[in-house]
């Protein structure tokens, strides 16, 4: 099991620069990860919410919540789809990778 799930995310991890790629074009960067990370909140919650492991969070725990999602996913992806349209997808993939 364990070997399945690391590999799981090493084939979600190592493709993520794909993506990335991918998104860029005629849709806004901010669009491009609004999108993205909705379709994933959804499946993550739609998983919760079947598994029974959906839990009810508090007001100070939802201030937490948003600002980590603002640094951790919002921020730090606005940077790397922007630096993507001028570096390597490589170089993006190793830069990734040490994120």
């Amino acid at each position: 099991m364990n070997l399945s799930l690391y590999l799981l995310t090493v084939l979600i991890w190592g493709t993520t620069w794909i993506a990335l790629k991918l998104q860029l074009g005629e849709v806004a960067i901010a669009a491009s990860i609004a999108y993205r990370f909705a379709l994933a909140s959804l499946v993550l919650f739609a998983i919760l919410l079947l598994s029974g492991r959906l839990q009810k969070v508090d007001k100070r725990g939802q201030l937490i919540c948003l600002v980590q999602g603002l640094c951790l996913f919002c921020l730090n992806f606005m940077c790397f789809y922007t630096a993507s349209q001028w570096i390597p997808s490589g170089l993006v993939a190793v830069i990734f990778s040490t994120a």
